[in-house]
C-alpha cells in the first residue's frame, strides 16, 4: 500500500510541479520521504564543536552542466562527485534504473533517496561507457536489456561505500574542508529562476514554483555557501549561485558520500584522462596523459598546439599516475 501511495502522489506532485514552473526552468526534486534508519549512519566527522580554522575553502573544479529534462536529483549528483570523486559518472544509466525500477515520474523527476540508493547499492560507471546525451527524453531514459544488464554489472565494480546525513553546520563545515560535496535540495522560489548580480544570493522570495536538488561544494570568508548549479553557466555567475545557510525552513536533509577507494579511481581516472591536457587547482603546471603515463608539457607554444585548454583534477589521483617524459612538439 505504501509504494501504490508514492507512486501515486509523486506521479500528482510531478504533474503539478511541471506545470507551474517556468518555460524553460528544469528542476524535478519530489518529496523527501523521511527514514528513521538515516540517524543510524550521520557523519559527525569527529567534529569536536570548535570553530573551523580554516577562512575559505572550495571543491568546485569550474565545470557546469546544463541539465535538459526534471533531473536535478541526478544532474547535481552527477556534478558533485565529478567535484568529489574527480571521475565524471554516467547519469544515463542511474536515470534508466530510476525509471525502470519507480524512482523516476515523468521525465526525470526523483528524490535524493533515488541516488543515495543508486550509488551505494548498484555503483556507477564512466560516462565513456554510457554517454549522458539528454535530447529526446524516451531515448535518453531507456537502454536495450542487454546494454543495461551489461552496465549494471560493470558497475558493481565501483559503488559509493556509504552515504551519510549531516545534521549541523560545524560537520558540513569540516565535511567541506575534508573535500566532501554536500548533496542537498532547496525550495525554489521564482526570485531565484534568474540570480541578480553583484552577489548572486538566492533570495527565497515570491512564490515556490518547485523544488530543486543541488550541490554544495565551499564556503567564503563572508560565510556564503558555494552552490554549482545545473542551468549552464549562462545561469548566476557563470553557472554558481550562493547560500547565506544550508539548514533553514527552504532545505532539504543534507548528505554526504564516503569517497570511492583511491585504487579503485585511479585506474578509472587514467582512462577517462587518456589525450587529456591536465593540472589541479593548486598548480598551474600542466601535463598530457598518455599510455597511462603523465608528460609534463615544457612550453607553451606545445600547450596551445595541444588546443590552450585543460582540465582541473584532484591532486591525489594525478599524483598517483606514473610519470614519463616531458611532452614536447620539437
Amino acid at each position: 500500500m505504501s509504494k501504490l501511495y508514492w507512486k501515486i502522489t509523486n506521479a500528482l506532485e510531478a504533474q503539478v510541479k511541471k506545470f507551474v514552473q517556468p518555460s524553460g526552468v528544469k528542476t524535478g526534486l519530489l518529496r523527501h520521504k523521511e527514514d528513521g534508519r538515516d540517524k543510524n549512519f550521520e557523519a559527525t566527522m569527529g567534529w569536536l564543536g570548535k570553530q573551523p580554522t580554516f577562512k575559505s575553502v572550495s571543491n568546485f573544479n569550474g565545470e557546469i552542466m546544463r541539465q535538459v529534462h526534471n533531473i536535478c536529483v541526478f544532474a547535481s549528483r552527477k556534478m558533485g562527485r565529478l567535484y568529489q570523486q574527480g571521475l565524471e559518472f554516467s547519469m544515463k544509466l542511474p536515470v534508466v534504473w530510476g525509471k525502470r525500477n519507480g524512482w523516476v515520474t515523468g521525465d526525470g523527476f526523483s528524490s535524493l533517496r533515488a541516488e543515495n540508493d543508486n550509488g551505494t547499492k548498484n555503483g556507477l560507471v564512466l560516462v565513456e561507457d554510457c554517454p549522458d546525451t539528454q535530447i529526446p527524453w524516451r531515448d535518453f531514459s531507456t537502454l536495450d536489456n542487454a546494454t543495461y544488464a551489461s552496465l549494471m554489472e560493470k558497475a558493481k565494480l565501483c559503488k559509493i561505500p556509504a552515504y551519510r546525513p549531516i545534521y549541523n553546520v560545524e560537520t558540513a563545515l569540516e565535511a567541506l574542508d575534508k573535500g566532501f560535496v554536500l548533496f542537498t535540495g532547496y525550495k525554489w522560489y521564482n526570485s531565484d529562476y534568474r540570480l541578480k548580480p553583484p552577489d548572486f544570493i538566492y533570495k527565497f522570495n515570491g512564490s515556490i514554483i518547485g523544488h530543486h536538488a543541488i550541490n554544495v561544494t565551499g564556503t567564503m570568508p563572508n560565510g556564503l555557501y558555494q552552490q554549482p548549479n545545473t542551468f549552464g553557466k549562462e545561469w548566476g555567475d557563470g553557472g554558481v549561485g550562493w547560500l547565506r545557510t544550508i539548514f533553514s525552513k527552504n532545505q532539504y536533509p543534507i548528505y554526504i558520500e564516503e569517497f570511492i577507494p583511491l585504487e579503485t579511481r585511479i585506474p578509472l581516472f587514467i582512462r577517462q584522462n587518456e589525450g587529456r591536457v591536465v593540472r589541479t587547482a593548486n598548480d598551474p603546471e600542466c601535463y598530457k596523459l598518455e599510455n597511462g603515463t603523465k608528460r609534463y608539457i615544457e612550453t607553451l607554444k606545445d600547450y596551445h598546439a595541444l588546443g590552450g585548454k585543460n582540465r582541473v583534477v584532484k591532486q591525489e589521483l594525478l599524483d598517483a599516475v606514473p610519470t614519463g617524459v616531458p611532452y614536447s612538439l620539437t
